[in-house]
């Protein structure tokens, strides 16, 4: 068992972020747990990763999912987003408050059938 306590974790801000965009460290192995924070009016530019796939998942306020600048979907707390390895993702948070979730990062070739899951 490993325990992380709220105030441990290393903090940093990936590149392609805005820099007061920050993360902190839950778990790094096979799979990359962090919790991110996107304050009022920040987010990222969009990227595309080949291998890794992410899984989003909103503890608190709202951030737009976005593809090619256009928005596919608003999240707020409760929901969440999977995006595949390869599938090209932009963030923003275009509220006041900060947005905050919840990121598992993986590498995996196979891709679960989300369209059918509920």
């Amino acid at each position: 068992m490993k325990f992380v306590m709220s105030d441990e974790g290393k903090c940093y801000t990936t590149e392609g972020h805005d820099k007061e965009v920050f993360s902190r460290i839950i778990y790094k192995d096979v799979i990359d747990i962090h919790i991110t924070t996107f304050p009022g009016g920040t987010g990222m530019e969009e990227e595309v990763h080949e291998k890794i796939n992410h899984v989003f998942y909103m503890l608190k306020g709202k951030m737009e999912v976005m593809q090619h600048k256009k928005v596919l979907r608003e999240l707020c707390e409760g929901d969440a987003v999977y995006i595949p390895a390869g599938e090209a993702h932009e963030i923003r948070n275009c509220s006041e408050v900060d947005a905050v979730f919840l990121a598992a990062n993986f590498e995996e070739n196979r891709r679960p059938d989300y369209e059918k899951s509920s």
